[in-house]
């Protein structure tokens, strides 16, 4: 009995995030850096960006997601799903743990984050290239206050020049 309530205590204190949504859809599951499964949690900062990448205190890579801000915005489906994969791709490429230091390097990693997401929405979802081009010109016309919820800086894309789309 006593080796129940350790196990349960143990699976308590390093298993995954309680406020983790089991019912989240697959196609948003994503591997950080290191392999591990990044879960999808509910951000407790209501200020907070929509959709960010981040790591729990225990290291468990976690992608918080602010319902406030998401109700703010209303962003369409398929924005959504660009924003969710956008912090995977932080996840995936390691910029959650290795940030930038330089003007620079933001820039580059926020254009890789960027395509990373578009990759996965274009070859993993299957959509196609007049969806991502939809997608640039939402992100080109979002306006100046819904920049504070959404991932990485306030920026202009252009995928067809920047990503690798065939």
């Amino acid at each position: 009995m006593r080796g129940i309530r350790l196990a349960l205590i143990w699976m308590m204190v390093w298993g995954l995030p309680a406020t983790a949504f089991a019912d989240m859809d697959p196609k948003y599951s994503c591997l950080d850096y290191f392999s591990r499964q990044v879960t999808v949690v509910k951000a407790k900062d209501r200020k907070a960006p929509a959709v960010e990448a981040s790591y729990t205190f225990r290291g468990l890579p976690v992608l918080n997601v602010n319902f406030h801000a998401l109700a703010a915005m209303k962003p369409s489906t398929l924005m959504q799903e660009f924003m969710y994969y956008r912090e995977c791709g932080r996840h995936v490429l390691g910029y959650v743990v290795n940030p930038a230091t330089t003007a620079f390097q933001l820039r580059k990693q926020t254009e890789l984050a960027d395509c990373w997401a578009v990759n996965r929405l274009y070859y993993y979802n299957g959509t196609d290239k007049a969806t991502v081009i939809k997608v640039q010109e939402m992100l080109n016309a979002l306006p100046r206050g819904h920049w504070q919820h959404f991932p990485g800086p306030m920026r202009m894309v252009d995928f067809p020049k920047n990503c690798y789309l065939r």
